[in-house]
C-alpha cells in the first residue's frame, strides 16, 4: 500500500522507541502489524561514539538491502551528553 517499498531504520539515542506505537499505527492503515515490525531495523545508542558505529553500519546494510528511511531519534542528544 504505497510506501518507499523499503524497509526502515531507527536509531534510538534517548529510549523513546516504542513498538507498540509502530503495531497501533500499522493496524490504523490496515497494514499487518508482524510485517510492520519485520520492515523496522532497530538500534539503540548509548554514546556518540556508539551512534557514530551504528551509522556506519547502517550506510553498509543500506547498500545492501533496500531502505527507503533512516531515523535518528535524536541526532544530537548523545553528542550534547558527551561533549558539554
Amino acid at each position: 500500500k504505497g510506501g518507499g517499498a523499503g524497509s526502515a531504520m531507527y536509531i534510538d539515542t534517548e529510549g523513546t522507541f516504542r513498538p507498540e506505537s509502530l503495531v497501533d499505527i500499522a493496524k490504523s492503515f490496515d497494514l499487518d502489524p508482524d510485517e510492520a515490525l519485520e520492515n523496522v531495523a532497530y538500534a539503540s545508542a548509548y554514546n556518540s561514539d556508539h551512534q557514530s558505529s551504528l551509522l556506519l553500519q547502517a550506510s553498509a546494510l543500506m547498500s545492501e538491502s533496500r531502505f527507503s528511511l533512516l531515523v535518528v531519534d535524536s541526532a544530537t542528544a548523545l553528542y550534547r551528553t558527551d561533549f558539554s
